[in-house]
């Protein structure tokens, strides 16, 4: 992988499994409905054992991350915690009010126009 671009990269797992279960219980099945997607408990607990932060400076290609400053999902707060463990030239973009889906016209364009532009420099 020469580039990379992460959008509010999730390395917050551990602690929002309550956003990955809905808050709900497994059902008979042992299975969480997440949006019609099934979690299993293994794979619950197998975010539980994982250190996401651990090993992100391993890649040291171009990387560009891009993080809403509103986002509630993976919050803004959390890059505070990922971007130091990445290389030092790895370039870090806010977007001001967007959430993590930079749900709004003006913000997913601006995420697509930086993603490209880095990708094609």
């Amino acid at each position: 992988i020469k580039k990379l671009v992460l959008w509010a990269p999730a390395f917050n797992l551990p602690m929002a499994l309550d956003y990955l279960t809905g808050k709900v219980e497994a059902n008979v099945d042992g299975l969480y409905d997440h949006g019609g997607y099934e979690i299993s408990q293994s794979f619950v607990d197998d975010i539980l054992d994982r250190n996401f932060y651990d090993g992100l400076n391993i890649y040291t290609n171009d990387l560009l991350l891009v993080h809403g400053t509103e986002d509630t999902t993976v919050p803004f707060e959390i890059s505070k915690i990922y971007v130091p463990k990445f290389i030092d030239t790895a370039k870090f973009i806010p977007i001001k009010g967007a959430n993590h889906n930079f749900d709004k016209v003006e913000q997913i364009k601006k995420v697509l126009r930086l993603s490209l532009e880095f990708l094609c420099s």
